[in-house]
Parts: C-alpha cells; sequence; structure tokens
C-alpha cells in the first residue's frame, strides 16, 4: 500500500520515512508467521503420516473376508522395499512441482490482463491524463476468472496422485505393497515441502524488502 500510494504521490516526504518503518514491522511480522505455519504444517503432516500407519492396523488387518480391503498389508515403510523407494523419490518433487504450477498460474492470468489493457490506452489515449477512466470491469473480470480457472489443476494434483499411484502399484505388485505406496508418498512431500517452503519464505521476505 505505502508503494502504490508513493507511485501516486499521496505521500509527502514527511510521511514516507514512517510509513517505510511500519512496512518493515509488517513484513517482519509476516515473515516471522510464515515461519510458525511452516512448522505446523511439518508438525502435522508427520502426524499424518503416523495417524495413516494406525489406520491401516485398525481398518485392514481387521478387517473381514468380505471386505474390500482384506488381504492387503498393513502399511510398512521398509526402505529395502524398491517401491517405497520409488515412491519416495515421486512424492519429493511434488512440492517443487506443485509451486512451478502455481507460479506459471500467476503469470498467464497476468498476461492477460496486459492484453486487456494496452489496446485501452491505444484506443483511450486520455487515460494517462486522467481525462478518461479505463474499463476497470473488464480487467476484473479476467484476473478473477483466470484464477479460478487457473487453481483447477494444482487443487487436483495433490488429491489425484496419491489414488493414482496406489492404483497402479496394486495392479503391479499386488495388493501388499500398495499401502506402503501412499506412506512413502506421504513421507516424501513432508520432508521435500519443508524445506522448499523455507526457501520460499525465505526468497519471498527478501524480495518483499528489497
Amino acid at each position: 500500500a505505502g508503494g502504490i500510494a508513493e507511485m501516486m504521490g499521496l505521500i509527502p516526504n514527511s510521511v514516507e520515512h514512517t510509513n517505510d518503518a511500519l512496512d518493515a514491522v509488517g513484513n517482519t511480522t509476516k515473515t516471522v508467521t510464515k515461519g510458525y505455519t511452516i512448522g505446523s504444517a511439518g508438525l502435522a503432516a508427520l502426524v499424518l503420516s503416523a495417524a495413516y500407519k494406525e489406520d491401516n492396523v485398525c481398518f485392514i488387518d481387521k478387517s473381514p473376508q468380505s471386505s474390500m480391503l482384506y488381504g492387503i498389508g498393513a502399511a510398512m515403510f521398509p526402505i529395502v522395499n524398491p517401491y517405497v523407494v520409488i515412491d519416495l523419490l515421486v512424492g519429493g518433487p511434488m512440492p517443487i512441482m506443485l509451486d512451478g504450477i502455481c507460479l506459471m498460474t500467476v503469470g498467464r492470468p497476468a498476461q492477460a490482463v496486459l492484453e486487456e489493457i494496452r489496446p485501452q490506452y491505444r484506443e483511450r489515449p486520455g487515460i494517462t491524463t486522467y481525462h478518461k477512466k479505463p474499463f476497470y470491469g473488464r480487467a476484473v473480470d479476467i484476473a478473477s476468472m483466470s484464477a479460478i480457472k487457473e487453481m483447477i489443476v494444482p487443487s487436483i494434483l495433490p488429491v489425484l496422485s496419491p489414488s493414482v499411484l496406489f492404483i497402479v502399484i496394486r495392479g503391479t505388485a499386488g495388493p501388499i505393497g500398495a499401502p506402503a505406496t501412499v506412506g512413502a508418498i506421504l513421507l516424501g512431500v513432508t520432508v521435500t515441502g519443508v524445506f522448499v517452503a523455507i526457501s520460499m519464505s525465505n526468497g519471498g521476505g527478501a524480495w518483499d524488502n528489497a
């Protein structure tokens, strides 16, 4: 907000230093909050992995013969299991891939907004001199609709990927190794996701205060 007001000439020089100090305090508080969020999310993911293993013991090992879960081994994650190693390597890059997709979903709507406002400057030259108002509604519609459409793939990826890999491993390795697949993916995503979150939080804080 301070940067926008400064570009518009709304802040006198005497207020600029105070505004910068308040901006720095807000950015610092935001960065500290991100650290707490990353730590709590990492611990929650570890608890989720432990809960997944306990649920396997409760619902799979004790399932009757008429159940669809009968015959499926409980989720154990031995490193000597090749499917566990494969799924660790599959789950590890998922946070990085999800971050890349999210960054691309930000760039495409921004480019669409630029393609909308450039003709307005050509067709309505009075915008630059404040004699004419631009069509704000078109840019807002593009930004809002693009945000909804672009988030479909990033929202589906973490939901479908464990299910798809579970079905694939169950078809190739049998029902015994399938539960370990989802557990290995959870562990791989947790380890990589924590470090990616720390890296992006520090990088975002540096860019925010540059």
